[in-house]
């Protein structure tokens, strides 16, 4: 997180209080798969694997771990960092893959009976994914690929009907040019953006980077009478500390005051 080497790639982390946050709100099952194709270190999977072990069985959990948990990262050493994380929470790492996002896709297979799903080299008419969580690298410069890329690769894995949360700079959701064309012709034209959380200011120290997270539903285009969920969580719940941020009694939890709102 404070690793200057990965501010430099446009990694930026998500802390473990947001994963967690929305873990809780997607409402994962053991039926559900899960990715993120720009999965860093793992904090979305492995919140995804804490978030099962509450709800399922012990068989439910030790199948949700083999066939449920699809990663990809593009760095090396990060992806080696999901792996190791994974592998302390109690494993799950099976399905994490080093490699570009772009040039990998997600098919749906069964294996003794059980959905899941494998990674194959061009794109599935049958995409398996249920549910996404993820938080795209920045674009720092014009060459880079920009964040609703990203995005849109996600949302090609997955079957309609399913939710996509991701961490974008807030820019991406008011910019215009390319941004604005994606908005209007490829987010709301063919899926329904559902909520926009305002994360706080200070969510990614110490990088600065104003963000906000959004939930989409895969497959229907957005009707404009759908009521969109508009949250400023701009506090939450901790507080810069001798270089750190930490929880804090000083301050409001914006997010665990909305989350059964949301």
């Amino acid at each position: 997180k404070y690793a200057s080497w990965a501010q430099d790639l446009g990694i930026v982390l998500t802390p473990r209080h947001t994963t967690t946050f929305v873990a809780d709100v997607m409402g994962i099952r053991p039926a559900d798969i899960v990715y993120d194709p720009t999965c860093g270190t793992g904090g979305f999977l492995v919140a995804a694997f804490d978030a099962i072990k509450r709800v399922a069985t012990p068989k439910q959990l030790g199948e949700f771990k083999k066939n449920s948990v699809f990663g990809i990262e593009q760095d090396s050493g990060v992806a080696a960092l999901a792996v190791v994380n994974m592998i302390f929470r109690g494993d799950g790492k099976n399905n994490i893959h080093e490699g570009n996002c772009f040039a990998k896709f997600l098919a749906r297979t069964s294996k003794n009976g059980q959905q899941t799903a494998r990674f194959v080299t061009a794109q599935s008419d049958q995409p398996p994914v249920t549910k996404v969580m993820m938080n795209p690298p920045f674009s720092l410069k014009r060459s880079d690929e920009k964040e609703y890329k990203f995005i849109e690769q996600a949302l090609n894995q997955m079957e309609d009907g399913g939710t996509l949360f991701s961490v974008l700079p807030y820019a991406a959701m008011v910019r215009p040019g390319g941004y604005r064309t994606w908005r209007r012709n490829q987010l709301l034209a063919k899926h329904t953006l559902l909520a926009v959380v305002t994360l706080a200011n200070d969510l990614f120290y110490p990088v600065g980077v104003t963000t906000c997270g959004i939930f989409v539903r895969k497959g229907k285009p957005h009707d404009p009478r759908q009521r969109v969920l508009w949250i400023r969580a701009l506090h939450d719940g901790l507080l810069k500390s001798k270089g750190k941020r930490l929880p804090s009694p000083k301050t409001r939890n914006d997010l665990a005051e909305t989350r059964d709102l949301l």
